[in-house]
């Protein structure tokens, strides 16, 4: 039915029969109406039905399934969902079987009959041509689909035909088994990080027949795999279709999935919660590319422990730079951070959280910054933009570049993390950039006890001082070394050790001239 009165769409269909003596499957077939469209199995898109036609049985492709059995209540033939725009004036139509074989081609006019008047386009013998003569308006409004054609030759009505280009294969044609193909089957769409090694499974693909399967996966980065299961991983970001080919030994199926790869180089490498000042103008948080290579933060998105608060998500094509720093202001972000107990989240552009960093209380005009051992520290040197610099009174200051740093997942149990004057770990270097966790507020007058024990050296004995009592020793020599350091107090050495000098050389002389 191609020319209906009124509006055409979703209310045209074809209908297919089915002449030789074997059941057909539709399976991967298409239909041609100027494009190849599929043949969507049944029940997908309310279709209904059956995808494989008995012998002698029909089949209707529409538009729209739903459609077509509301303009006909009551049908319940195969109903098989796909797409068709047929052409009021003339078209062609045609059929391709799985193996993309030209089945059925069809050319067809308006002259024919059927415009516009609400009747179908019939064929009179299904065993002669499809010539123009051979076809002609139903003699009923609707058509009969589903059912013989109303104006079908009664000698040659749903006969078996050979040698006609518009009809299914004969039963000749089908004497020998047919051979399905199988159904490959490559997995879940996956979201991954840069060099995260991804297993690949095509352990579900089945097999009709049950034979053997040949296995062939293409990555889509031009690598490749014969294995059922195996393990690949990718080098850049970015967007990738990886395949998965079966083949049972004379058909094949290829299925396809969907691997989103994050740069696994974005890190929040520092922030001020509490700034000197009004907060909502002065906070700030920095962001850093680990990696030499350009990194994309589009849609991803920075939030805080605040579920009601709206998250800031980058635009599209946000670049940064390799190794260098992107700093949100608050103004911009419109992010609000906790002066008290809070939270700040890194999540990639699905929401799903890339670094989470918890704080207690926030100290005034001190940031938290990122040490090259993955931990975060309260530092009173805030830098924006530039290289963190965490100091530690036991050990002096130091401005270090950031190390390697690979974006940890959200911890489930947070490790904590402490302000950087109390943190000396054995084996760091003094000023160290130290993954996300828990970071926590120390005073020497009442120290939280969530704060792990100092750390006692090897070489030490269970007597040593602890860090605090290092410290005040330290300060004390600190002091008395800026003392005699003070060119004032040289200046008065230098002074007393020349008189003491020269009085001893005069006491020398003298006794000398004494003995001779």
């Amino acid at each position: 039915m191609y020319s209906l009165p009124g509006a055409d769409a979703k209310h045209e269909w074809v209908e297919l029969y089915n002449a030789s003596g074997q059941e057909i499957d539709l399976t991967g077939w298409k239909f041609n109406d100027g494009s190849n469209h599929i043949l969507n199995i049944p029940p997908e898109n309310n279709s209904q039905g059956s995808i494989i036609m008995p012998a002698g049985g029909y089949a209707i492709l529409t538009d729209s399934a739903e459609t077509f059995l509301a303009d006909h209540p009551g049908f319940y033939g195969a109903v098989i969902d796909t797409v068709a725009s047929l052409n009021d004036t003339s078209d062609t139509l045609k059929l391709f079987d799985k193996d993309n074989i030209e089945i059925i081609s069809l050319s067809y006019a308006k002259e024919w009959g059927a415009s516009g008047n609400g009747k179908s386009l019939e064929k009179i013998s299904l065993a002669s041509t499809d010539a123009a003569a051979n076809w002609k308006e139903s003699s009923i409004d609707g058509g009969t689909p589903g059912a013989p054609n109303s104006v079908a030759d009664e000698a040659n009505s749903n006969q078996p035909i050979e040698n006609s280009s518009s009809s299914l294969p004969t039963s000749s044609s089908l004497a020998k088994p047919v051979i399905k193909p199988p159904q490959a089957e490559a997995g879940q769409d996956i979201i991954a990080l840069i060099n995260q090694e991804i297993t690949f499974d095509g352990s579900k693909s089945q097999d009709p027949q049950n034979k053997p399967l040949a296995y062939f996966w293409n990555f889509g980065d031009g690598s490749s795999s014969d294995k059922q299961k195996t393990a690949h991983f990718y080098k850049y970001p970015g967007l990738y279709l990886p395949s998965l080919t079966v083949n049972n030994g004379e058909k094949s199926n290829t299925d396809t999935l969907t691997i989103t790869i994050y740069s696994d180089s974005i890190v929040v490498s520092e922030f001020i919660p509490n700034p000197t000042g009004n907060d909502k103008n002065n906070e700030w948080i920095e962001l850093y590319n680990d990696s030499a290579q350009t990194a994309d933060l589009s849609k991803w998105q920075i939030s805080t422990q605040n579920s009601k608060a709206k998250p800031f998500i980058f635009p599209e094509n946000s670049l940064i730079a390799g190794h260098q720093h992107i700093i949100l202001s608050a103004d911009i972000s419109k992010i609000s951070l906790n002066n008290t107990e809070g939270s700040l989240k890194l999540s990639f552009p699905n929401s799903q959280v890339a670094q989470e960093i918890k704080y207690a209380k926030a100290k005034e005009n001190q940031s938290i910054a990122l040490a090259s051992n993955g931990q975060y520290l309260w530092t009173p040197s805030p830098t924006p933009g530039a290289a963190n610099i965490l100091s530690n009174t036991a050990t002096g200051t130091g401005n270090y570049p950031l190390a390697s740093f690979t974006a940890q997942e959200n911890y489930s149990e947070p490790q904590n993390i402490i302000p950087a004057n109390d943190y000396n770990p054995q084996g760091l270097e003094e000023g160290t950039f130290v993954t996300a966790g828990q970071i926590t507020e120390n005073t020497s007058e009442n120290p939280p006890a969530s704060i792990p024990s100092p750390i006692v050296n090897k070489t030490e004995n269970a007597s040593s001082p602890l860090p605090e009592q290092k410290s005040n020793q330290q300060e004390k020599t600190a002091s008395l070394i800026d003392k005699i350091s003070s060119p004032l107090y040289l200046l008065f050495l230098a002074i007393i050790f020349g008189f003491g000098g020269g009085w001893a050389l005069i006491k020398i002389r003298r006794k000398i001239k004494n003995r001779f």
